[in-house]
């Protein structure tokens, strides 16, 4: 694991004056950096461009690590944030057979850390709490990003220029930030579109802490569950971007398991939220000089894997844990280094997911055979391994513990 440049930890080194830092976007990764560096001694301003907190968004899902980096900061998802435990994950044909499942509840266990469930505004409102005495901007819409020796300055719309030690974009796939520092790339259409909703119930036949995805033609329905035996659920339809409609269409429901129909059918339409998937793939070196993307900015990812805010918040984590103690002439340095350890952990991630997504919409019938075929017929140990893989994140996290010096 990389550690801080020798000359920081040198006795008679003088302390480092805290680092001016930007941080572009306030959702789950902005806020998380910021938080993070404050807590590293730094002065941290937050420049987001919607004119408030953000409050949409549905549930999403918290794997272990993501878990672990958010008691870091300081958050207990469980206790906090009412997250419900996910001990047990099913695929499902779409005629409702179980083809494979493995046990959420042992890899948290190994980690001391469960696989939940959230409402995605409470955890940006619990995040939000956090960055208090940083000076959180709203209706701030960075336009440009421009880069001497030593400095970096964000120029917004409104005409106002702010200047800094340091940059982190954490602006979204679509991000501006990126588009400004030239960093080639940007998000592309991974084929499939996405509805979520939350419905009042239970469905029949999904126990407690189970969490089902069913897998059809070029179709798939998932659901968790969430707190007074309420459920998420999101449906994915292979289907153009342009033609895909507000709500779920008809023909996703049709021969769908009962479960499906009736998630379907208990869930409030105004409530439904439309989602094209999209992915960021060949960026790149997601940083320049002194400015660095985190989250969807640098490797935006089908939630195939729900990973994506597990992500973010581990870049967070890496990235403050590279800028404590340093002065402001080693910030390109230490940026360099958290890229190196972060790069190929989330690059893995996102290939993941990719893999995932294409395999999930598969729309030929008799590939759609041969993949369920697959999938019944891979041994539970596999499957259950697949997802202990991610315990490789655990010296990043015990790593950021120790410079913290918890």
């Amino acid at each position: 694991m990389a550690t801080p440049d020798a000359s920081v930890n040198t006795r008679d080194a003088p302390t480092p004056v805290p680092l001016r830092v930007l941080v572009v976007g306030a959702g789950i990764g902005g806020l998380a950096a910021a938080a993070a560096l404050r807590d590293a001694g730094h002065h941290v301003t937050v420049l987001e461009r919607s004119s408030g907190p953000g409050t949409g968004g549905a549930c999403l899902g918290l794997q272990s690590n993501a878990v672990l980096a958010l008691r870091e900061l300081g958050v207990d998802p469980v206790e906090q944030l009412n997250g419900v435990p996910v001990e047990r994950f099913e695929l499902r044909s779409w005629r409702g057979s179980r083809l494979a499942w493995w046990s959420p509840g042992e890899v948290g266990r190994e980690l001391q850390a469960p696989n939940i469930t959230v409402v995605r505004a409470e955890l940006l409102a619990r995040l939000s709490s956090l960055v208090v005495g940083c000076d959180l901007r709203y209706g701030a819409v960075v336009e440009s990003v421009e880069q001497t020796d030593d400095r970096v300055t964000a120029h917004l719309t409104d005409g106002d220029r702010v200047g800094a030690d340091l940059l982190v974009g954490a602006d979204g796939l679509r991000s501006r930030v990126r588009r400004s520092l030239g960093i080639a790339g940007g998000p592309s259409y991974a084929g499939y579109t996405a509805w979520r909703g939350i419905s009042p119930t239970r469905p029949s036949g999904l126990e407690r802490g189970t969490a089902q995805h069913y897998l059809g033609q070029g179709t798939t329905v998932g659901c968790w569950p969430l707190p007074e035996d309420r459920t998420y659920w999101v449906a994915t339809l292979r289907v153009d971007q342009d033609s895909a409609p507000d709500r779920p269409p008809a023909r996703l429901g049709e021969r769908a398991p009962r479960a499906v129909r009736e998630l379907l059918a208990t869930t409030d339409p105004r409530g439904v939220l439309r989602t094209p998937v999209h992915e960021l793939v060949g960026i790149g070196k997601p940083y320049k000089d002194r400015a660095v993307l985190i989250g969807d900015a640098a490797h935006g990812m089908q939630p195939t894997t729900g990973q994506g805010a597990g992500q973010a918040l581990l870049d967070a984590l890496s990235l403050a844990s590279h800028l404590r103690g340093i002065g402001a002439r080693q910030v390109p340095e230490a940026i360099a280094r958290h890229i190196g350890e972060r790069q190929h952990s989330a690059l893995r991630v996102a290939a993941e997911a990719s893999g995932l997504g294409r395999m999930h919409h598969v729309n030929n019938p008799a590939i759609r055979l041969v993949r369920d075929t697959v999938i019944r017929a891979t041994p539970h140990r596999v499957w259950q391994q697949r997802a202990m893989v991610r315990l490789d994140e655990r010296p990043l996290l015990t790593g950021v513990r120790t410079r913290r010096g918890v």
